[in-house]
């Protein structure tokens, strides 16, 4: 069957289409008056059943309690450090020399450093637990770190006011619920775009049902040179790789799970050193070849098929009209 060539002028003209309360029933007590008889009713005060909080504790409060515990004890062992140091030199009485010990000081301010440095590193966990978190299930999301950085400090005249459980509740107000996942779309669209140069309005071309997306690749000259391989270089490996991610990503937006993972895999072969590019090569991905990437030593040809394309159009038009 010949092919038949049609070709846009752009991109976006081809997708233009009760805790209950629990009440006890007691019985009246009738109490006999000597007196005069008279029955006297005495209703018992009813208790309600108060449920224990079993809420698990949020990732803030779980490194609060570790780094209550880090401190507490660098700050027992600096003590002791010191008390060892200090006997040491009474071993050495006359003879000490401060060049010849076999133990060190831990100083105020070496204990500070070493609380700064690990609450950097707490900061840096909880922000990448968060963009875990509160992306989509399979989807990477950006934080911006500069920003919690700023506003959350470490260093050691802060160091008293850090607080995993204050950085993590901003972190959960402001990126938890619909906005993180929706941010996490936006930036899988943002990057489709940049990837596959849709923001430089190339023509693309339509071929027997696919769309066909180029992406331009550099081989590695060493190797060419000298090994006689067609290898790619570093930096192309990793844009392809890129480029894979968030083809994969929408995938897994369109229910695509099959073509997702197969993507992945893809991805996997071509940032393997060994791997070397041979011209024509067909790699299909998905159900019945949902994506094919046929490679040439100056270019990857990504053909995306008419019904995964179109659902790209839609997918593209939601999430690229959302400003962060």
């Amino acid at each position: 069957m010949q092919a038949v060539e049609q070709t846009s002028s752009s991109f976006e003209a081809l997708f233009a289409a009760a805790v209950g309360l629990e009440e006890s029933a007691d019985s009246f007590l009738d109490i006999a008056s000597e007196a005069n008889e008279e029955s006297v009713e005495m209703v018992p005060e009813v208790i309600q059943a108060v449920p224990e909080d079993d809420t698990p504790p949020t990732v803030g409060e779980q490194y609060k309690a570790l780094w209550v515990r880090y401190r507490n004890a660098l700050e027992n062992w600096a003590s002791e450090q010191c008390e060892i140091r200090s006997e040491e030199r009474r071993i050495l009485n006359h003879h000490r020399s401060e060049y010849m010990r076999a133990f060190e000081d831990m100083s105020g301010h070496d204990v500070g450093r070493t609380l700064e440095k690990s609450a950097i590193e707490i900061r840096k966990m909880l922000v990448w637990s968060a963009e875990k978190l509160f992306a989509p299930e399979g989807v990477s999301l950006k934080i911006d770190g500069y920003e919690i950085y700023e506003r959350f400090p470490t260093d050691q005249d802060n160091i008293d006011a850090f607080d995993p459980v204050a950085i993590w509740s901003y972190l959960e107000q402001k990126y938890g619920g619909d906005f993180g996942e929706k941010l996490a779309w936006q930036q899988v669209a943002k990057g489709f775009k940049s990837k596959f140069n849709l923001d430089e309005g190339e023509k693309v071309v339509i071929k027997n049902g696919y769309i066909v997306l180029d992406r331009p690749v550099w081989l590695d000259d060493f190797d060419k040179k000298y090994h006689k391989k067609n290898r790619l270089s570093f930096g192309c490996v990793e844009s392809i790789s890129q480029s894979l991610n968030v083809l994969s990503e929408i995938a897994r937006w369109s229910d695509r799970i099959a073509l997702s993972h197969d993507l992945h895999r893809l991805n996997r072969t071509f940032s393997d050193r060994t791997y070397e590019v041979q011209s024509r090569a067909k790699h299909p991905a998905g159900h019945n070849g949902e994506v094919i990437i046929v490679t040439y030593t100056s270019r990857f040809e990504f053909l995306i098929r008419q019904d995964f394309a179109e659902q790209l159009q839609v997918f593209l038009g939601t999430y690229l009209e959302i400003e962060p």
